[in-house]
């Protein structure tokens, strides 16, 4: 192979790697998942209400998640599709009453932050009453938590 075929190569080789390695630090530095990126959080309750709350969360400081949207989907003839869509208004609350027992999705979307998921896993119609804590940010992703209810 001549000499010049064998730099011009090399010198490919080497600006592929730059911007390879820059698409990395930019995608890195920017920090912005795409919706797919997240992986979801998983809670467990033991009771056919399904409730929660929406939070924001912007430079550390938690507020009300207002008029976020909160899909839950049932996993039927094989695929997840929406059984009820809502949209949290006082507070960032949402509630769905009569659950059976098996596994659900739901997706948290409020314009400007990141589509939150959870998987949720009901084992029983009776049980103690929970709280599903779901917070977005902007630039992250976040984990579900789950209060327990004060008997």
């Amino acid at each position: 192979m001549p000499t010049v075929w064998c730099a011009c190569l090399s010198a490919m080789k080497t600006i592929a790697s730059v911007i390879i390695a820059l698409s990395f630090a930019l995608q890195t530095a920017v920090g912005c998942p795409a919706p797919d990126d997240c992986r979801p959080s998983r809670v467990v309750l033991d009771s056919d209400v399904l409730s929660g709350q929406i939070f924001t969360v912007t430079g550390g400081k938690w507020r009300p998640g207002n008029r976020a949207f909160v899909d839950l989907r049932e996993f039927r003839d094989g695929e997840w599709q929406s059984i009820g869509k809502i949209q949290t208004i006082d507070r960032g609350y949402f509630t769905w009453l009569n659950i059976g027992p098996g596994d659900y999705v739901l997706v948290v979307a409020l314009q400007g932050y990141v589509t939150g998921k959870v998987n949720v896993h009901v084992r029983r119609r009776h049980g103690q009453l929970n709280r599903i804590i779901i917070p977005l940010k902007t630039d992250a992703c976040a984990t579900a938590t789950v209060r327990r209810s004060r008997s």
